[in-house]
């Protein structure tokens, strides 16, 4: 059996634990997406013992489809933007559903202030969902209209991904590893995230940099750093590559899953 989430978003779903402690301790083995997932429910809800095993298996991508152009990256880590949406000198950007917990308008606020202190950037956020309402009414707000773009939900990210300088993943919670930020990696975008889940293991191998959940200004001044050394910015470009391909290809994850079937 697989655990797919680290903390329940509903209270109806926390109710439902002691039932899914029950399946789940009667499973030969029960597989996570993050050693800190592992661990956090080992302690909480005692699973693993009574004989069963546990083993992580981290998220895979398919480290061909998410490549060039996005990986193409020359010394300065600058990129070719196809159909760009934005004149700016550098675009930051997520992708993902527009909820409370993943905080898009957190990058919003961090784009104001790094342009309100002299950087020529803007803004993608590829996505839709409850939270747009608010995301608009804080873009305009912060009188932005014109360097925040909001793609919407598409089924290919990567032209989007291809247009990034960096990509921000800003949830505060539920977040236990980021498909979206494997896919940046893959495609050799420099990745700044918030320090939740798994998230810190998931760049642990390069390519990215993390900041306490929450914290604007943390994540503005990283955002700023890397904005404004391009070296660094193409180094770590060229890391997150090479862990996606690492560590995290497909192949790797297929690999993995296959030993643990097998296992007795």
């Amino acid at each position: 059996m697989s655990v797919n989430t680290t903390e329940f978003k509903t209270r109806k779903d926390a109710r439902r634990m002691p039932l899914y402690r029950r399946v789940l301790r009667a499973a030969d083995t029960v597989i996570f997406g993050a050693e800190m997932q592992r661990q956090l429910w080992q302690q909480r809800y005692r699973i693993g013992e009574g004989g069963g095993s546990t083993a992580v298996l981290y998220n895979g991508v398919d480290t061909d489809r998410f490549s060039a152009p996005c990986a193409d990256r020359g010394p300065t880590g600058a990129l070719p933007r196809p159909s760009a949406l934005l004149d700016t000198k550098y675009i930051i950007g997520t992708v993902g559903k527009m909820r409370p917990e993943k905080a898009q308008i957190d990058l919003v606020a961090a784009t104001a202030v790094l342009r309100a202190q002299g950087l020529d950037v803007g803004c993608v956020i590829v996505g839709d969902g409850t939270e747009r309402p608010r995301i608009v009414e804080e873009i305009e707000r912060q009188g932005l209209s014109g360097f925040v773009v909001l793609v919407g939900e598409t089924r290919d990210v990567r032209p989007h991904l291809a247009q990034m300088d960096v990509f921000a993943l800003t949830s505060t919670a539920v977040e236990t590893s980021s498909n979206a930020a494997l896919e940046a990696m893959a495609c050799g975008v420099p990745v700044v995230c918030s320090r939740i889940g798994g998230m810190e293991e998931l760049i642990s191998h390069g390519g990215g940099v993390s900041y306490e959940p929450g914290n604007v200004p943390e994540l503005t001044a990283l955002l700023a750093r890397l904005l404004s050394d391009d070296l660094e910015r193409a180094r770590m470009a060229r890391a997150a590559r090479n862990a996606a391909v690492e560590h995290f290809g497909w192949d790797r994850m297929v690999d993995r899953f296959v030993m643990l079937a097998s296992s007795p």
